[in-house]
């Protein structure tokens, strides 16, 4: 069995653009509220990443991003805020971690890119596309195992790294398939 070493932090950034910033600095999974209204099953995907991983959550220095970072606290509440000077994430009037100036970024998330995971789960990208979780009928399987999982339904390659974080096996997902 090969494993893959992973960051041990889950970022949960706001938004498109903010996550697209944070990838531009390695982070290689991030978890997106898309904006105040976070979706129940975005909260339970991070609660059970939350047993394994330490959750930061980077939202906008305004309102709904406070209002965002205290629900999030409220249902995960070992998470940890970075806090950012709003003057720092304003560019042209507009506020958002996007307008952060990279290096900036870079140092505020520094602290939390140090401690690796190495997973213990053995699916890879083929097993996944051997369980059928690509082509026709594969929206339907991909829904099941993310509600037993809690997983996000996404790309295969997206559901691979939180099936990896959360150390499921190929045989939990093929039992799961079959039941």
């Amino acid at each position: 069995m090969s494993s893959k070493t992973l960051l041990n932090c889950i970022f949960v950034a706001e938004g498109k653009r903010d996550e697209e910033r944070l990838k531009k600095l390695d982070i290689p999974y991030i978890v997106r509220t898309d904006g105040l209204n976070v979706p129940r099953e975005t909260t339970k995907h991070l609660q059970e990443l939350a047993k394994i991983h330490e959750v930061i959550i980077l939202t906008d220095p305004d309102g709904p991003g406070q209002k965002i970072a205290d629900k999030l606290l409220q249902e995960i509440p070992n998470a940890k805020v970075i806090k950012v000077i709003k003057k720092k994430a304003v560019k042209k009037g507009k506020v958002g971690i996007e307008h952060i100036p990279l290096p900036l970024l870079a140092e505020l998330i520094k602290p939390y890119k140090q401690e690796t995971f190495t997973t213990s789960s053995d699916v890879t990208l083929i097993k996944l596309l051997d369980l059928g979780l690509s082509g026709p009928n594969s929206q339907f399987k991909k829904i099941k195992l993310a509600t037993k999982y809690s997983l996000l339904v996404a790309s295969l390659k997206n559901m691979l790294t939180q099936i990896q974080l959360l150390n499921i096996s190929y045989k939990e997902l093929k039992e799961a398939l079959s039941e």
